[in-house]
């Protein structure tokens, strides 16, 4: 196999683009919701950490206003303008 070949991302972002919810079981789809619920929790969570603090520093200077809405702020932002 060619190392170009191995595209892990482009297979799971097709995979998910193709998922229709309506098709899985609905232990899954309840269990996804627990899940979601989790991540949310999370990350309200972590939104007050100081280090929260210094990463919303950080892409306040490389990124950019934008229509992306940041979860758990009022910012909105576009894609960073310089490189990581």
């Amino acid at each position: 196999m060619n190392p170009s070949d191995h595209k892990p991302t482009k297979a799971l972002a097709e995979f998910a683009a193709g998922l229709d919810p309506a098709t899985l079981p609905s232990e899954v789809r309840q269990e996804l919701g627990w899940l979601l619920l989790d991540h949310l929790r999370v990350c309200s969570i972590g939104a007050r950490l100081p280090w929260s603090g210094w990463a919303r520093g950080y892409v306040g200077v490389v990124g950019k206003a934008g229509a992306s809405h940041v979860l758990y702020s009022a910012d909105t932002l576009n894609r960073s303008t310089r490189p990581f």
